[in-house]
């Protein structure tokens, strides 16, 4: 996990989001002297993200590459909880980390 987590290898909803065109703003309009959110701001999806939030704009092969990393991510944690689960406890015994 603490090579292989999702925040290692930068698949982490952070690096998605993380462009500035991809914020949420609200902007003033001095006719009406108040704060208006962006006209389309309803379209995208949005989710909050360290308190800010961001909308979700991604391209089709954005996506795509990231569904493929993400999928190829899950399949080494199957692979590996399978090998746990298949009797390596037997071959190396229960290891123990110090932290």
């Amino acid at each position: 996990m603490r090579h292989y987590s999702l925040t290692k290898v930068k698949l982490d909803l952070n690096n998605i989001v993380g462009s500035a065109e991809c914020s949420h703003a609200k902007g003033k309009v001095s006719s009406l002297g108040q704060a208006v959110p962006a006209r389309y701001c309803n379209i995208f999806p949005s989710v909050e993200v360290k308190g800010v939030v961001k909308h979700l704009h991604l391209l089709p092969h954005e996506l795509e590459d990231y569904e493929e990393q993400v999928e190829k991510v899950l399949r080494r944690y199957v692979k590996r909880l399978q090998w746990l689960l298949s009797g390596s406890r037997r071959v190396f015994g229960t290891i123990i980390e110090k932290n």
